[in-house]
């Protein structure tokens, strides 16, 4: 008597006539992700309107994420949400790749959906970085770890932008507006590109980022009060669990001192059921609440990204 044989799942489709550097992605990185689209059945399912994954050359920047929200206009000036992932941990250290860390499988971290439901016309803009950004292996920060890093990564979004989203239909968008966000030892980064780029840099969010990081052996609130000191029109936004509370609370007291009110800090303090504290402005003091469950250090994201981007004044 035979054994059957129970077939399993097809693999994805790894060609599509509209991408063809789909073999340069990393496998299983899809070149697309979006609703059902009926003329293109093997397409990735993921939040509207689209993300694209593109290989791009820089050093680690293979694959980036870039994603057009549901309010997104697709106008010739664009403003971005230039966002960087921290250390790499359990699942994520496994799969590495940007597609899984904002899936909502990691950590409940949705990017792309608190973009969507803020309702603003902005890009949000992923590249993948290393397993440790910002620690003592500086290579895991790519081409970020280079002052200016970021212009010339935008640069090239730009051009892949102009080539293969068909609403820009070979012209490629200026770019507007830039926020630069991150979580972790991602707050190297910001650090080096808030200080260094041209663009015009409205906001920076650092989620639990305020880290000594131990290969640049600096002092992270002189340097954050040295970056305000550079860049007169920008705002400051930083949210830090007990591990980094030290420093939000110097740097917050400190830039008040100096009268740099463009600071927004929260400290979630404490352990299990405390009451956390936020440290407005450097001025005043608010609390919440927080689950004894709470996962602080990647809960200052998803408690915190919506707020930060419906808050925006920048964006539009």
């Amino acid at each position: 008597m035979g054994h059957s044989t129970a077939k399993s799942a097809p693999l994805p489709v790894r060609s599509d006539s509209r991408f063809p550097y789909l073999a340069q992605l990393p496998p299983k990185v899809p070149p697309i992700e979006g609703p059902f689209d009926e003329k293109f059945p093997s397409q990735t399912i993921g939040p509207p309107t689209i993300t694209y994954y593109f290989p791009l050359t820089l050093e680690g920047c293979n694959p980036t994420g870039v994603f057009f929200p549901q309010k997104f206009g697709f106008q010739s000036e664009i403003d971005v949400i230039l966002f960087f992932h921290g250390f790499k941990q359990g699942e994520f250290l496994k799969v590495k790749t940007i597609d899984y860390y904002w899936s909502g499988r990691f950590q409940d971290i949705q990017l792309r959906e608190d973009v969507n439901a803020s309702g603003k016309s902005v890009v949000l803009i992923a590249p993948m970085l290393g397993d440790q950004p910002g620690s003592i292996q500086t290579s895991d920060m790519g081409v970020f770890r280079n002052p200016g890093g970021g212009d010339d990564f935008l640069e090239e979004v730009r051009t892949w932008i102009g080539k293969y989203v068909p609403q820009y239909k070979g012209v490629k968008p200026t770019i507007g507006n830039v926020i630069l966000a991150g979580h972790s030892g991602a707050g190297v980064i910001l650090d080096i590109q808030a200080r260094s780029m041209k663009a015009n840099i409205c906001e920076v969010w650092g989620f639990d980022s305020l880290y000594g990081q131990g290969a640049f052996h600096r002092d992270v609130v002189q340097d954050w009060l040295d970056v305000a000191s550079a860049r007169s029109g920008t705002k400051f936004y930083f949210s830090s669990t007990s591990e980094t509370s030290g420093n939000a609370v110097d740097l917050g007291k400190r830039a008040k001192k100096q009268g740099l009110s463009r600071f927004d800090i929260e400290v979630f303090s404490g352990s299990s059921a405390s009451l956390p504290t936020t440290l407005k402005q450097g001025s005043r003091w608010n609390g919440f609440t927080m689950a004894i469950s709470s996962s602080w250090h990647y809960e200052t994201i998803t408690k915190n990204f919506l707020n930060r981007v419906k808050s925006a004044s920048c964006l539009s």
